[in-house]
């Protein structure tokens, strides 16, 4: 089993010596090279593109390198996360009450923590993205977390979305919901959270990622802010009777 996962912050820290004299100018910091004759996945390396402005901050995920298609899908699609994120940004005074200004700021990965940051997942036939951003508006007791997620599939250059993976996708979102009534209660949320953020609708399954282990959800804060970002991993073997056959590759070779 060959997984990459890069937490995009953590490793551009670790890599800025090495890589300062061959940085491209398009505001992309390589991160990672690929190893000669591995799968088709690890020939991308992980890049960052760095955004900032009036009161944001931000580093999206994006890939170099691998298959051309599939590079320019991901990296357009996080891009315009990127840009979604930074528009909720406003200019001003962040301290006084009722301050105008909005800040927004790159949340990384922090495994140890079990905070799921923005970074890349990288397998032999997807790519998967995570951008997550801290949201402080002017005078407010505490910022939030918001997340989104994208996922390209590497043989087709094309997106993959709910409706591509599953036989049927009604289906499929009353399985995801199944598996969240048993793995949501077991996270910081407990029993605390409200039924409809786990109801069988596309809406609560939409920021979604392959990994090694499963199908992991990104929920958000469906239960309180000291609960934090409810994330749960569906294994790949609960899914197998709503997944595409073909999905079964796809997603779960890495």
């Amino acid at each position: 089993m060959r997984i990459r996962i890069v937490a995009t912050a953590a490793a551009l820290a670790a890599s800025a010596v090495l890589l300062t004299a061959c940085e491209p100018d398009d505001g992309t910091v390589p991160v990672a090279t690929p190893s000669a004759g591995a799968p088709a996945g690890s020939s991308f390396t992980v890049t960052s593109k760095h955004l900032e402005g009036p009161n944001y901050t931000l580093d999206v995920p994006q890939v170099g390198g691998g298959a051309a298609a599939a590079r320019t899908e991901f990296d357009t699609a996080m891009a315009a996360l990127g840009d979604k994120f930074a528009a909720m940004a406003k200019p001003g005074d962040l301290h006084a009450p009722g301050a105008p200004g909005v800040a927004v700021s790159t949340v990384a990965d922090n495994p140890a923590s079990g905070q799921v940051g923005s970074r890349v997942v990288i397998g032999t036939h997807v790519l998967s993205g995570v951008l997550a951003v801290s949201v402080y508006s002017g005078g407010a007791a505490h910022p939030f977390t918001d997340q989104d997620t994208h996922v390209t599939d590497i043989d087709t250059g094309r997106a993959l979305t709910l409706a591509d993976i599953f036989t049927d996708e009604q289906q499929g979102l009353r399985v995801l919901s199944q598996q969240a009534a048993i793995l949501v209660p077991q996270t910081n949320a407990h029993n605390s959270y409200s039924p409809d953020s786990i109801a069988p609708v596309e809406k609560n399954y939409a920021h979604w990622n392959a990994t090694a282990d499963g199908m992991q959800i990104l929920f958000g804060e469906i239960a309180s802010h000291a609960a934090g970002q409810i994330v749960i991993t569906v294994p790949w073997q609960n899914l197998h009777p709503v997944l595409k056959p073909e999905m079964r590759t796809t997603l779960e070779t890495f």
